[in-house]
């Protein structure tokens, strides 16, 4: 991995540059590109895209993973069933986390067509799990793993797959646990 060249996108640009030197620092020549973006916004998703062209020249692997650290999406995800669910706040974990990711394919698929490249969606074991107060997030895994399926039928040239990791100890999912099975394994905390 010595010497990627890597494009990162968010909403914070504070995260993207304390990423961007956590790669650095792991990475020796690594170039990265921190582009502040909101997927919700097809053209933000294709500018990111166009940005990365420019700086790189190519793009091999495209890894779509989305997530809404907004508190209040947060808080929301964990403390009301479907029916006191804010329906605004419903529909953006749709808009984050499916529209996302298909505008953020879809701007990519003819860059990685010319290098028959890789498109590696990060989905979650949420999709085969049912968490209660989660409707939201769990049920918009379900047409990501579908649409992962689609972009491989109609994309032959391209390898093209969804991880599904197990529940990840990460910052969002400690705040929410709510609800988790109680045999489901964290992955360890980072340090």
């Amino acid at each position: 991995m010595a010497g990627a060249n890597v494009t990162i996108a968010g909403l914070s640009q504070e995260t993207l540059d304390k990423t961007a030197a956590v790669i650095h620092a792991a990475v020796s020549g690594s170039q990265v590109l921190a582009v502040c973006t909101d997927v919700r916004d097809p053209k933000a998703t294709e500018a990111a895209v166009q940005a990365t062209l420019e700086r790189f020249g190519r793009l091999d692997v495209l890894f779509p993973m989305r997530a809404s650290r907004e508190a209040q999406v947060r808080a929301n995800f964990a403390t009301a069933d479907l029916g006191d669910k804010d329906p605004g706040r419903w529909w953006n974990t749709f808009e984050v986390g499916v529209r996302g990711v298909y505008d953020t394919v879809r701007a990519s698929l003819p860059a990685l067509e010319k290098t028959s490249g890789r498109i590696m969606v990060i989905s979650s074991s949420g999709a085969q799990l049912r968490v209660p107060y989660a409707s939201d997030y769990t049920t918009s895994k379900h047409p990501v793993n579908r649409l992962v399926e689609f972009i491989a039928l109609e994309h032959p040239k391209l390898t093209v797959f969804a991880l599904h990791p197990v529940a990840l100890r990460m910052q969002m999912a400690e705040e929410t646990s709510v609800g988790f099975p109680d045999d489901l394994h964290f992955d360890p905390p980072q340090p």
